[in-house]
């Protein structure tokens, strides 16, 4: 089973399927980027994939990796929902389905830009910018979260695409997404999420 970016993941630990997001490296393994609440933050969390909402052989599941790290916003001031999985088998290929390779980060995107995603659910979509360093509200099981510095885009995404990297047209990652309606999507600025982490997009 290849890995491939923008593909159905999830957790015993997590609060349902969701997607890999991309590939990324701390210069100590590969790992991927998806959100916490895809894969839960207890380290050791093993992670599978497909999803169990796409598996048709649920009986035997075989673990791809396991959390590394995470973070909730209730415990990163509302700055955060994102977490690391390292890969325990070889990965297929970099290029993320309909959308190619990563090439780079954009980390001052301006309103207006058209953004892109391959998402488990919607898979390829696009939307425009609509602002960025947004404070909302997002729905979690715990309860009503503020979040904040976050990316507002038109809608683009539905339950399951949560984890999925979004993109501007030249290929730079912009945002992580992690949630949405249909009206907006709400995304967590790729930059502070890479550093917060420490990796380095692949």
């Amino acid at each position: 089973r290849p890995l491939v970016a923008g593909t159905s993941i999830d957790s015993d630990e997590g609060l349902g399927t969701g997607t890999a997001g991309c590939f990324v490296s701390n210069g100590r393994g590969l790992h991927i980027l998806t959100n916490a609440h895809v894969v839960g933050n207890r380290q050791g969390a093993k992670v599978f994939q497909p999803g169990l909402l796409d598996d048709r052989t649920p009986i035997d599941r075989k673990p791809i990796g396991k959390v590394t790290k995470g973070y909730f916003p209730r415990r990163s001031f509302g700055m955060m929902d994102a977490a690391l999985v390292s890969v325990d088998e070889n990965i297929f290929g970099l290029a993320i389905p309909m959308i190619g390779p990563v090439m780079g980060v954009n980390s001052k995107p301006r309103p207006g830009t058209i953004l892109r995603k391959f998402g488990r659910t919607t898979m390829y979509t696009e939307a425009r910018l609509y602002a960025t360093m947004t404070d909302t509200f997002v729905i979690y099981p715990d309860g009503v979260q503020r979040v904040r510095g976050m990316i507002m885009a038109g809608p683009m995404s539905a339950p399951g695409d949560s984890g999925s990297l979004i993109l501007d047209d030249q290929n730079k990652a912009v945002a992580l997404l992690f949630a949405g309606s249909n009206k907006v999507t709400i995304a967590i600025p790729i930059q502070r999420v890479l550093d917060k982490l420490r990796v380095r997009i692949l």
